[in-house]
């Protein structure tokens, strides 16, 4: 049986919650393929796993404390840190970060649909 995103991303229920869209950013307006989804634990893995099994740039984990993890690609040339910061009254470092969740979350996330 093949692996998909839905063996790795649950939450207490049971029920895989994932998000995925393409969001524009910069003053460039360059594009970049973000997943979601929401958890209370083991984010690192979490976004590793939307990132290997949904092939996307970004992967923003949100959990139950109102704070959202940014992870991104080696190849992807988004700032997680000034991201984090601009929009989201975090910072951490170029690859991963921390933010609060806010309205800017909320207008980024009409960008993104259901996969389910």
């Amino acid at each position: 049986m093949a692996e998909s995103i839905n063996d790795y991303v649950t939450n207490e229920s049971g029920k895989k919650d994932i998000f995925q869209g393409v969001i524009t950013l910069g003053s460039q307006n360059q594009e970049y393929n973000v997943a979601s989804t929401f958890t209370k634990d083991r984010y690192d893995e979490t976004a590793d796993n939307l990132i290997k099994f949904l092939q996307c740039n970004v992967a923003l984990v949100v959990d139950i404390d109102k704070k959202i993890i940014f992870i991104k690609t080696a190849n992807c040339t988004l700032n997680a840190s000034k991201f984090a910061a601009k929009l989201f009254e975090g910072g951490g470092i170029e690859n991963i970060a921390i933010g609060k969740l806010n309205s800017n979350f909320l207008q980024l996330s009409k960008s993104l649909h259901p996969l389910n």
